[in-house]
């Protein structure tokens, strides 16, 4: 991996990211990870998760699809975060905003975008975990 000493010891000046999104993106991306914040600098709303519990952000589908040629919302979801594997509920909440921000960067017709997102539930829904009851 690029820069496999990553983030660590480095500090950054990023209050938006909390510090297991900073860990994920370093454990991630090495010393790339301050290319995936370049990418937020420039819109504050991609370093918020992409969905609630998700340790993935959204500056990371820009980078995947500008840089690492992702083209699916399954590749973003599965290959590039492991978030299907990791957290599969997160992964099913974030699909539409991973499909969304692909869509905008790779202008794809709206048809398009829904069928990535069709596509991602199909093969991945199957696979996950039935919801547990909160008991209170």
């Amino acid at each position: 991996m690029p820069g496999a000493r990553g983030l660590i010891g480095s500090r950054i000046d990023q209050p938006e990211v909390n510090p297991q999104t900073m860990a994920a993106l370093s454990g991630r991306y090495g010393a790339r990870a301050r290319d995936v914040l370049e990418i937020a600098s420039h819109n504050r709303a991609l370093l918020a998760p992409l969905a609630p519990g998700a340790f993935a952000i959204g500056a990371e589908v820009i980078f995947a699809v500008r840089y690492e040629m992702a083209r699916t919302v399954s590749d973003l979801l599965v290959r590039r975060t492991a978030m299907v594997w990791r957290n599969p509920i997160a992964a099913m909440a974030a699909a539409p905003r991973v499909a969304r921000l692909m869509a905008q960067e790779l202008d794809w017709p709206r048809a398009r975008e829904e069928n990535e997102l069709a596509q991602f539930r199909a093969l991945y829904s199957v696979n996950m975990p039935a919801p547990r009851a909160i008991s209170v």
